[in-house]
Parts: structure tokens; C-alpha cells; sequence
């Protein structure tokens, strides 16, 4: 069956994020050539049993070849700090002083009390891809989420781009000092700023930017809510941020 370039343009466009204008260029981005050479390459073999989304995703492999496929990072979310069981006492410092808040909930970043969620970000697409949570921020580091989870759902031989807190895992996650040159820096860079941006924008909505006032066991449907609303966003159009990684 012999196929023209517009069935591989209709094929390639809900992959590619970004304006109409620039659909082109976006096009040989992701699939190392033109839609004319995407379908004289179809048109000039016989593919058994394939279909053309097939051969569109081999270019992909061909052109990416990348071994990580996702951005990882998490973000803790203020909560008021849950009430200590009957005959809990606050832990004590060394001085044995009690802490004026709980260990188990308490975050860095926001100064208090926090649940914190892991989120998985596709570099190629910019799409949402995976969402682990929520935990207390003060017990469950980053690395330590990332091994409840999402680790074991790499396929083979494939990493994540993530911070540097991350480090220790060199099988496993490329930090930002894992580069191979300035072009690898930078877009490693981009992805991982790409990732915040979306970060900031799941907390543009009140219910998770400001403090939770309602009970906890909401908060991971209220997170997961407005991370559906910014997927939603992204598929619009609304974040764009491309990343040639």
C-alpha cells in the first residue's frame, strides 16, 4: 500500500507539542527527516504486518537513541501538621528538647509540615507520565520514592534525568553533572527546567499552592485532579517548552 506524506504528517501530529507554524521543523526533530522521505522509506519496502505509526516509532528510536526517556523530580506540598497519637510525644534534639515540629512530616522547602509526590515528565513530549504519592515529606527522601516505584518500571538499560540528589545511582539516573559535552549540558538543563515550569504550574492552583485545609486522605485526589488539568493544558498547547534532548 503506497502512502503519501500527509498520512505520516496526520500520524506525527498528536506526538509533536508545539505551534502549527513550526510543524515542519518539529518533524524531522523527532523523526530525523522530512515527511516526504518518511514515506518514499515506506513506499520503497515491503513491510510485513507493519503499520506506519510502526515505522514512525523506529525513527524515533533511530533519531533519539537516548537512554533516558523521562525527567524525575518531586515537590512538597504545605499541609497543617497532623495532631500526634494519644501518649505520642515530640522527637528531642540532642540537648533533650523537644522539636517544635514532627520529624516524619517535616519539609525543608516549604518550613513546615508537607506531603511530598514524585512526577515523571516525558522529554520527548513534554506529556505527564507518571505520578507517585503522596508521602511524608520528612521520611521519604526523593531517591527513596523513587525506589518504591517508578525504578521498577524502566525498561531495560534505561535511566531518568534528575537533580542532583539523585546521585549514587549511576545506572540508574543521569544528575546534571553526567554530561558528555556542552550540547548534552545544556539540553539536560532544558529538561530539567521544563520540569520545574510544570511543577509551578500544578501549584498555580490554590488547593495545592496554598496550605491543604481538608482532611489527608484528599489530598492525593486533589493533586491528581490538577495534575489531570495541566496534562490537559500541555496537550493544548496552553505549556509549551520544547527540549531537543
Amino acid at each position: 500500500m503506497r502512502l503519501t506524506e500527509h498520512t505520516f504528517r496526520a500520524l506525527a501530529q498528536p506526538m509533536i507539542v508545539g505551534p502549527a507554524s513550526e510543524f515542519d521543523r518539529d518533524f524531522v526533530t523527532y523523526f530525523g527527516c522530512s515527511p516526504h522521505s518518511v514515506a518514499k522509506a515506506w513506499n520503497c519496502n515491503n513491510f510485513i504486518g507493519a503499520k506506519p505509526k510502526h515505522l514512525l516509532w523506529t525513527l524515533v528510536w533511530m533519531n533519539v537513541y537516548g537512554t533516558c526517556l523521562v525527567t524525575v523530580d518531586t515537590t512538597d506540598v504545605a499541609i497543617p501538621e497532623p495532631p500526634l497519637k494519644p501518649g505520642q510525644e515530640r522527637p528531642r534534639n540532642n540537648a533533650g528538647k523537644q522539636l517544635p515540629f514532627n520529624l516524619k512530616w517535616y519539609s525543608k522547602k516549604v518550613g513546615g509540615a508537607a506531603l511530598r509526590y514524585e512526577t515523571a515528565i516525558c522529554i520527548q513530549t513534554g506529556d505527564i507520565v507518571s505520578i507517585n504519592g503522596p508521602f511524608p515529606a520528612g521520611r521519604w527522601n526523593d531517591p527513596k520514592i523513587f525506589h518504591n516505584d517508578l525504578l521498577a518500571r524502566l525498561g531495560p538499560e534505561e535511566m531518568v534525568e534528575a537533580d542532583g540528589v539523585y546521585k549514587g545511582m549511576p545506572f540508574d539516573v543521569r544528575t546534571p553533572h553526567d554530561h558528555i559535552n556542552e550540547a548534552d549540558k545544556k539540553a539536560k538543563s532544558h529538561a530539567r527546567a521544563r520540569h520545574e515550569i510544570i511543577l509551578h504550574r500544578i501549584k498555580e492552583w490554590n488547593c495545592i499552592g496554598h496550605r491543604f485545609k481538608h482532611s489527608l486522605e484528599m489530598h492525593g485526589m486533589a493533586f491528581r485532579a490538577v495534575v489531570a488539568m495541566v496534562q490537559l493544558m500541555i496537550e493544548e498547547g496552553e505549556i509549551a517548552f520544547k527540549v531537543d534532548y
